[in-house]
């Protein structure tokens, strides 16, 4: 009776302990939810007019947004914590004014965000169309504070490191747009 006892409290213990060592990803699904929700509304604003030089500023003011979600979301050294979002937003608003112009030339029917992609991580956390969740992707936990997320559609996955949560680390690409916050 003592051993059988003994042996379910180990195989007890044992289920324990390989539960509590699974990651748990509900942060990236609440990204994802999030930024779905907000790509909704940002393409409602930008095709809520059909004046271009209005519609332009609304695609440069909500592609900024995206890239202060980004900051926010980025590992540490990535960018200087005294860079605030209105600084940043001073900082990348001259780097979009030749897309705000090119958007003023555009055809009214093209969408902007279909000429200007949104940066990599965004396409990447919004995930695949028509998934629900996090059903079509795969992780690749590296180390304890390391992670790859891979999407169906996507070449390379996306970085990310956890220091009591996840944070995002940047492409060379996105990294070179935060240049201006850096230390």
């Amino acid at each position: 009776m003592l051993k059988k006892f003994t042996s379910i409290l180990s195989i007890l213990l044992i289920v324990i302990i390989a539960c509590s060592q699974e990651e748990d990803y509900s942060q990236l699904q609440d990204w994802r939810s999030e930024l779905r929700t907000e790509i909704l509304e940002a393409r409602r604003n930008v095709n809520s007019t059909s004046d271009l030089t209005i519609r332009s500023e609304i695609f440069v003011s909500e592609t900024i947004n995206f890239y202060i979600w980004i900051k926010n979301h980025l590992a540490d050294g990535y960018v200087d914590k005294t860079c605030d979002d209105e600084l940043f937003e001073k900082t990348i608003r001259s780097q979009l004014s030749a897309v705000e112009l090119l958007i003023q030339i555009s055809e009214p029917t093209e969408d902007p965000f279909e000429l200007f992609p949104l940066p990599s991580e965004i396409i990447h956390v919004l995930g695949s169309e028509g998934a629900v969740g996090l059903e079509k992707d795969t992780f690749n936990l590296i180390d304890s504070n390391t992670l790859e997320w891979n999407v169906e559609f996507g070449n390379q996955p996306l970085m990310l490191e956890k220091n009591d949560g996840w944070y995002i680390v940047p492409t060379r690409l996105t990294e070179s747009i935060f240049k201006g916050c850096k230390k």
